[in-house]
Parts: structure tokens; C-alpha cells; sequence
């Protein structure tokens, strides 16, 4: 997390990129980075986010530059995610074609 942490700082302060922090959400209050936010993580460090919106009832968040996914069994959804915000829909449709991942595929 400590790599993680130091990789995603100098990101956000550097770039008009999507922040992306794998599931590291703490990383945020520990920083004080994006307080008031949407965001998820694996529930065992749910209460460790006070001053987030926090939302159990999805996989992945996309807030603002921010996506943060419940942990290691999201991991494919959480790549599309990024791979979504860093290449549009175009990028995404590519990447996406073929798998069975979502409602009404």
C-alpha cells in the first residue's frame, strides 16, 4: 500500500489523468484526498472512511478522477474502469466485446 500510496500522490498532484488507486481506498482518508466523495472498498475497512460517501451496494466507483472497486474479486471490472476512463468508450467497447459481465449481455 505504502508504493501504492506514493505512486497514486505524485499522480494525482501531476496529471489531469483519472486517479486510479486500486483497492487502496484508505489511501484517500489517510491523505485527506477527495473528502466527501462517492467511493467503496472491501467492507473490512469501511470504518476507516469517515467523511465519505461510501456505497456497499455497487463494485466499482467512478467519482470525479477516482475509482476505487470492494477488492480483489472486482478486479476485471475495476481494469474496464480504468481502461473506460483512460480510452472512452471506444476503448472500452474493445476491451469489453465478449465478455458476459453485465445485466443483458
Amino acid at each position: 500500500v505504502c508504493v501504492c500510496a506514493s505512486v497514486f500522490l505524485s499522480t494525482h498532484q501531476s496529471t489531469t489523468n483519472p486517479s486510479v488507486l486500486l483497492p487502496a481506498t484508505t489511501v484517500l482518508a489517510v491523505h485527506g484526498i477527495g473528502k466527501g466523495i462517492r467511493v467503496t472498498s472491501h467492507p473490512s475497512v469501511k470504518g476507516q472512511l469517515p467523511g465519505y460517501h461510501y456505497d456497499d451496494d455497487v463494485r466499482v466507483v467512478v467519482e470525479g478522477p477516482f475509482i476505487t472497486s470492494r477488492g480483489p474479486g472486482t478486479a476485471l471490472e475495476f481494469g474496464l474502469a480504468i481502461v473506460r476512463a483512460l480510452g472512452g468508450e471506444e476503448a472500452f467497447a474493445t476491451a469489453s466485446q465478449g465478455l458476459v459481465l453485465f445485466p443483458g449481455q
